[in-house]
C-alpha cells in the first residue's frame, strides 16, 4: 500500500485473513510503523504457504485450520511431503491457527 496498492489477492487470506486485515487497517489508519511490524510478523506464515508448489500447502493448511477437508491436490501436484507439512504445522501452531 505504501507504493500505491489499494488491496491484495493473497493465498494467505485463506487461513490468515485476520492478520492481513490488521495490516491493511493499520496502514489505512495512518499507523504505518505498526502496519510494517504486523507485515514483518506475517512473513513466516506467508512463507509457509509456499514451502511447496502452490496450492499444495494452502490446501493442507485450510484443512488443518478450518477442519473442512479440502481434498488432495490434483495431478500433477502431489500431497505435501511429511517433513514440509510438519514445518508448516509448526508455523500454524506458532500463530495459534491450529492446536
Amino acid at each position: 500500500m505504501s507504493v500505491g496498492a489499494t488491496g491484495l489477492i493473497s493465498v494467505l487470506s485463506n487461513i490468515g485473513g485476520g492478520i492481513l486485515q490488521d495490516v491493511m487497517q493499520a496502514y489505512e489508519d495512518g499507523r504505518v510503523r505498526e502496519a510494517a511490524k504486523l507485515n514483518a510478523r506475517m512473513v513466516p506464515l506467508a512463507n509457509a504457504m509456499f514451502i511447496e508448489t502452490n496450492p499444495i500447502p494452502v490446501k493442507a493448511a485450510v484443512t488443518l485450520v478450518t477442519g473442512i477437508d479440502s481434498g488432495q491436490p490434483r495431478l500433477p501436484l502431489t500431497p505435501m511431503e511429511p517433513a514440509n507439512k510438519a514445518k508448516m504445522v509448526a508455523v500454524l501452531q506458532e500463530y495459534g491457527l491450529v492446536k
